[in-house]
């Protein structure tokens, strides 16, 4: 997939790399340039995100990452901040700190993409504030990587000038923290997170980065035309790993959110691309299980070890 770059003033930006696109421990490798390694295979860390276990049958419980996380087979977790957190932060984040939980990503109160999108100066604030509470709960745990939904309910991308003004602005505020501002390739109803978030690019600096879903663009029909666009421009900073199933658009089909490698998303090609373009980030496991107590762990940990299969194993373990 081509990048639209009569749509948008600054999009040509998209094609350049800065020396170190990533801060922290995780870097992208050399743009555009093909992995001649002959094992060609990838060693990315995958992590579990909180989300898939902790929601509304559980009362969104943030211990079940404290009493669960040894039994979980992963290199370290995406953890998923709820509203419901924001009274007993401080009491939530000195526990993880006490088990010296590796946290190296946090997603962002989904609310932010909600509040982007709504008129009114208070919805500005309001998002603006989120925002510095989740980079300030993110700098906490150590996280790098701040990912935070770039458009929300119940406008979706309908209002998106708005969502641009609002992000830019926030990136600008934000840009010297020591977590850092990733937009995710959300589903849109307006258009496709691929060019939605290409349009912002042209409004934000040269060194911002996705985090790329793939069950979001597979609703959309884009997986690895977009996949490969933003890799090879340099703008992937990490990855939500997801299934889905049903034809593109089918918004019913996503009430059903299979684990990964048991849908249609083709993650065999994915990790063709990760390779291919040396990409050294993380990958969060997103698909959910969930229960009333106590965690899925046989669920989670055969998916992690999917997708570590499928990284390390080179062209062989995709087949």
């Amino acid at each position: 997939m081509e990048f639209p770059v009569n749509q948008v003033k600054k999009t040509k930006n998209l094609a350049r790399s800065p020396k170190s696109l990533l801060q922290g421990g995780e870097k992208c490798g050399k743009i555009g340039e093909k992995n001649d390694r002959t094992e060609n295979s990838v060693k990315n860390p995958v992590y579990l995100s909180t989300g898939c276990f902790t929601g509304r049958p559980n009362g969104r419980d943030p211990h079940l990452l404290s009493a669960y996380h040894a039994a979980l087979a992963c290199d370290g977790f995406e953890w998923m901040i709820y509203e419901e957190f924001y009274p007993r932060m401080r009491e939530i984040l000195a526990e993880y700190r006490a088990l010296s939980l590796k946290i190296p990503v946090v997603h962002a109160d989904k609310r932010i993409g909600d509040l982007l999108g709504r008129r009114g100066e208070e919805n500005r604030r309001a998002a603006l504030d989120l925002f510095e509470r989740d980079l300030e709960a993110a700098e906490e745990l150590g996280a790098r990587t701040l990912v935070f939904h770039p458009w929300g309910i119940p406008e979706s991308d309908g209002e998106a000038a708005r969502n641009f003004e609002r992000i830019a602005e926030a990136f600008d505020r934000f840009s010297r923290r020591g977590a850092v501002l990733s937009p995710e390739n959300c589903i849109c109803l307006f258009s496709s997170p691929h060019k939605r978030l290409t349009e912002l690019f042209a409004l934000l600096p040269e060194s911002a980065q996705i985090t790329f879903d793939t069950r979001a663009a597979q609703f959309h029909g884009e997986t690895l035309s977009s996949l490969e666009a933003f890799l090879s421009a340099g703008r992937v900073r990490h990855l939500h790993m997801i299934d889905h199933r049903g034809a593109p658009g089918d918004l019913d089909a996503r009430k059903d959110v299979p684990q990964p490698g048991k849908g249609e998303v083709d993650f065999p090609g994915v990790f063709d691309l990760l390779c291919r373009y040396r990409y050294k980030g993380g990958l969060t496991m997103e698909s959910p299980s969930m229960r009333e107590s106590g965690v899925d762990a046989a669920v989670f940990n055969e998916s992690v070890a999917y997708l570590r299969r499928l990284a390390r194993g080179g062209p062989a373990a995709r087949k």
